[in-house]
């Protein structure tokens, strides 16, 4: 089973097992709390089965997770690359990820707002969120900051239409 919301910030496989390699009771009541909170399915879709066999580590970069690329340190997680898996869950815990260059989560189930994501990762070069359900406004003080800011595709998302600046003057 694959979780959202933890270490990393987005996914997490299922809690930490014990020595023989099997998940304790309380690491498996922990996954099932967390699959109920982000209605995922109990068993792993094929498409994220990779997830959960890869992601047997509480260290993203120490346990070389599938869709992460962390620094030349191995300390910071740089790039999260997990498109089209069918993930669900809410963006705003990415905002923790300060080294964070590259994000590429579309064709999944991702929700809530740019806010704390854009306000947390100021490295953010590529960011491709489309065909999620990402919603609200985008913070226009945030995208000014990210100097590094390459490429956007919010494309089918429920984000507020942008507005050509010349109409705006002429109904001010």
């Amino acid at each position: 089973m694959v979780v959202l919301v933890g270490d990393l910030g987005v996914l997490e496989p299922d809690a930490a097992g014990d020595r023989s390699g099997g998940p304790t009771a309380r690491a498996r009541g922990e996954a099932e709390r967390h699959r109920r909170a982000y209605h995922l399915p109990s068993a792993a879709p094929t498409r994220t089965a990779f997830l959960a066999a890869n992601w047997s580590t509480g260290d993203a970069c120490g346990g070389r997770w599938t869709g992460v690329t962390c620094s030349a340190d191995g300390r910071r997680v740089v790039a999260l690359s997990l498109p089209s898996l069918d993930l669900r869950g809410p963006l705003d815990p990415l905002g923790h990820l300060a080294e964070l260059r590259t994000l590429d989560l579309r064709g999944n189930r991702l929700n809530g707002t740019l806010d704390a994501l854009l306000r947390g990762a100021p490295n953010l070069a590529l960011l491709y969120l489309s065909r999620n359900e990402v919603s609200g406004e985008i913070p226009a003080d945030a995208v000014a900051r990210l100097a590094r800011l390459a490429r956007v595709d919010l494309a089918d998302n429920s984000l507020p239409r942008a507005r050509p600046a010349g109409r705006r003057a002429r109904e001010a």
